[in-house]
């Protein structure tokens, strides 16, 4: 797994694709202006917000974005969509943009859906089906096991995005078990935010913030 830098974009499904892509624009502007133009820059665009591929293409394309995540869950309800039909729309996309995206495709049967999909050939069969239709690297979010995370990565034998998460693997194991791209999703701003909590907690309780225990 190599060390390179990315900055992916994510949003909520109350987010809507202009503030997702004004977003992706900004942050593309951002970093060409402070040097770190080589920094690729992609966009979590859930299912595609209801955009037909060649609309989502050409918009994401515009404001730089050098690739997007698009996951097979439905956020308006939860459920997991059919195989056949997100493969598809992941066909739709690589057709509308060539070689010119990087398609992440989001697999998310660790997370959703009902439990029988909850499994490895499932998970596995969904991610064939997602490069066989032109994605370039496949996510099952949610899979932290370390032995399961080996075997799909065996199984599917094309590029693995994982999760980092509390429990997941070191970044030095995932990459050992042959992971080729590593997302931390919200968990940074979690993080961040419940730090930042506790610094104003103790403001108000006269403590120093800065000498958190």
């Amino acid at each position: 797994m190599r060390q390179e830098r990315l900055l992916t974009l994510s949003a909520t499904s109350a987010v809507n694709a202009s503030v997702t892509l004004r977003t992706a624009r900004r942050a593309v502007h951002r970093l060409k202006w402070s040097g770190a133009n080589r920094v690729p820059v992609t966009a979590d665009m859930e299912r595609g917000y209801g955009l037909a591929p060649a609309e989502l293409v050409e918009r994401l394309l515009a404001t730089g974005a050098a690739g997007c995540n698009l996951e097979d869950s439905d956020p308006r309800s939860g459920e997991l969509v059919d195989v056949g039909r997100q493969a598809e729309f992941l066909a739709g996309v690589r057709a509308e943009a060539g070689a010119a995206l990087v398609i992440n495709a989001r697999v998310d049967t660790y997370i959703t859906g009902p439990t029988g999909d909850r499994t490895h050939a499932e998970a596995v069969r969904r991610a064939r089906r997602y490069l066989e239709a032109g994605a370039d690297c496949v996510y099952p979010i949610g899979l932290a096991d370390e032995a399961a995370i080996e075997a799909l990565v065996t199984e599917v034998g094309e590029p693995v995005n994982i999760l980092f998460r509390p429990g997941a693997p070191s970044l030095g194991r995932l990459a050992g078990l042959g992971v080729a791209r590593v997302s931390y999703g919200h968990g940074l701003h979690q993080a961040a935010h419940a730090y930042a909590v506790r610094m104003i907690e103790a403001v108000r309780e006269g403590r120093d913030p800065y000498q958190l225990r």
